[in-house]
């Protein structure tokens, strides 16, 4: 949902953020870089990464927050998300062989996204994970115990990971084969 969103831009901001949403941010705004001529062909994600952790990016971030009349000074914890939550924990020790986007996205739909802002759902375990027995696997906000308790009916009903014992992977010279 946009609040987890949110946190999720300021942590990257903040330099703690998931590296996967460091990395993909770093790309797209390497890219605009070079193309906006800011910096030279292949070395755009190196000034990217140059914003970020030198405080330049979150700056700028701050002050189109202020321009727009919000709060300036607002971190990831000051982000309001759903006052009712629940965490969806892991049935057996496994690695994550599946996630469902369709699953999710129907889970999300229910709790209250994208029309209650608050509302959403944060993975906490990716394709190719290890997780270990009761373990969260996904959290679920929002701002209405109806809806929360729709979402997470539909959760139990969707199974939206798939975890299996162990994930075998053979590279040979055409690739990884499973």
């Amino acid at each position: 949902g946009p609040a987890l969103e949110a946190r999720e831009a300021l942590d990257v901001l903040m330099g703690k953020g998931p590296t996967s949403v460091f990395e993909k941010s770093n790309e797209l705004s390497g890219i605009l870089f070079e193309l906006a001529g800011l910096a030279p062909p292949g070395q755009g994600a190196t000034l990217a990464a140059d914003y970020i952790t030198k405080g330049k990016a979150k700056a700028k971030m701050e002050e189109i927050i202020g321009v727009q009349g919000g709060n300036s000074s607002i971190t990831a914890e000051g982000v309001a998300v759903g006052e009712y939550t629940s965490d969806i924990l892991a049935p057996k020790d496994g690695y994550i062989v599946k996630l469902s986007n369709y699953a999710v996205k129907r889970i999300a739909k229910a709790a209250g996204t994208p029309r209650h802002k608050e509302a959403g759902i944060y993975l906490h375990k990716k394709v190719g994970d290890f997780c270990k027995k009761d373990e969260k696997l996904m959290t679920i906000y929002s701002n209405s115990e109806g809806r929360l308790t729709e979402a997470l009916n539909l959760a139990m009903n969707l199974n939206p990971y798939l975890l299996e014992g162990m994930i075998m992977k053979r590279i040979s010279s055409g690739g990884p084969r499973s």
